[in-house]
């Protein structure tokens, strides 16, 4: 019993324990590293799978589509309605709508100034 207390097995006791654990982890560090480059190894084959296959599918659907050409020949009507008398919209909307219909420009009821050529306000 005597000789277990002596320091010097004491320190190589320690020491043993110290080097185990210490390879220990380098031995898993190893093995983790090796594991995610399979993973990756096995991500990248799968992405090219996956990105091959896709190509082929949108290859094969592309091919299918067919282009026609058609002419077509008709009169685009354009129908505007004037609002009824009886309309209780804002006077600006009314001004918009004839101006759309009539294509001429109605003089507004604004109090905003309109900016001049320099972009200031223009004065009345």
């Amino acid at each position: 019993m005597k000789a277990l207390l002596n320091p010097w097995v004491l320190l190589a006791v320690t020491l043993l324990v110290i080097g185990s654990g210490a390879y220990g982890y380098r031995q898993g560090s190893i093995h983790k590293a090796d594991s995610i480059a399979a993973q990756t190894a096995r991500d990248e084959a799968m992405e090219k799978r996956v990105f091959d296959a896709a190509q082929k599918a949108a290859a094969t659907a592309i091919s299918k589509i067919k282009v026609e050409r058609v002419a077509i020949h008709e009169r685009t009507e354009k129908e505007i309605e004037r609002i009824p008398a009886e309309c209780v919209a804002p006077n600006s909307l009314h001004d918009i709508t004839n101006e759309a219909i009539t294509g001429i420009v109605a003089p507004r009821d604004s109090v905003v100034p309109v900016p001049g050529p320099d972009g200031g306000p223009v004065l009345p």
